[in-house]
């Protein structure tokens, strides 16, 4: 659990799709100013704990408060405020292909302001994330893989939320430009002071930007502390996971399923 006040509390949350139990009483904390990261193999429910905390997805049961608030009761505009607070790196980075950069950045900024205003915000935010204005009228298309991850996190970051989720933050990604993205998530949480909440399984990622680390396997949290004790957490599925080993309890439970 983390030292400082938890902004984000989840309690015996559990999720059903069907027949299938995604979520299976999860409970997590994420501290002001901390960043948690949860680890996990493919379709082990990160994303739909992310889901469920902004409110996108209805939980079975359990509670969800971030800032105090149950989220789970909210609907229309309390639900929208809500969601307001949280900034969001997409998978895939999910920018509007036909809107150029500059307009990307800008999209969750208030319309109120003028088109010269909001350009020079996105140039702003560009800047942060290591972009210059030279890019800014390009088309998304027309960028590296790398620079795109950049005009994304430049997006998730304009309207300087409270919370950002970061998810699967490095995946298409070289090692190298990895690491620069990992170094930019690290400096602007650091920087603006935001609580951060990312679902990755790129334990390299993970070990780097994380204060906390929390694994999700078989709808539980199954392990869960601070980054430096990763590698020595004692338990046999975790260690597995984190050292990339094809044989273990992972791969037993996955041949007698």
């Amino acid at each position: 659990m983390p030292s400082s006040p938890a902004r984000i509390v989840v309690r015996d949350v559990s999720k059903r799709f069907g027949a299938k139990l995604v979520l299976d009483g999860i409970d997590l904390d994420v501290g002001y100013g901390e960043s948690v990261v949860v680890i996990g193999g493919s379709g082990t429910g990160k994303s739909v704990l992310i889901k469920s905390i902004l409110g996108l997805l209805p939980v079975d049961r359990g509670s969800i408060a971030v800032d105090g608030v149950e989220v789970t009761q909210l609907r229309g505009a309390a639900l929208a405020a809500h969601q307001a607070k949280f900034g969001m790196l997409f998978q895939g980075g999910a920018l509007f292909d036909s809107l150029p950069v500059w307009r990307n950045v800008a999209f969750a900024l208030p319309r109120r302001d003028g088109a010269a205003k909001l350009k020079a915000a996105a140039i702003a935010n560009l800047a942060r994330v290591g972009l210059g204005a030279d890019v800014a009228d390009l088309r998304p298309s027309e960028l590296s893989g790398g620079m795109q991850k950049r005009v994304a996190l430049a997006r998730a970051i304009a309207a300087r939320p409270g919370i950002l989720f970061f998810d699967e933050p490095t995946t298409g990604l070289d090692p190298i430009m990895a690491d620069v993205i990992n170094d930019l998530i690290v400096e602007l949480v650091r920087e603006l002071k935001t609580t951060a909440l990312t679902i990755t399984h790129d334990m390299a990622s993970a070990k780097k930007i994380a204060d906390r680390i929390a694994m999700l396997y078989a709808g539980k949290i199954i392990w869960q502390g601070a980054r430096d004790f990763i590698d020595r957490s004692g338990n046999e599925y975790v260690d597995q996971f984190v050292h990339g080993r094809a044989d273990g309890p992972i791969q037993m439970q996955m041949k007698t399923a």
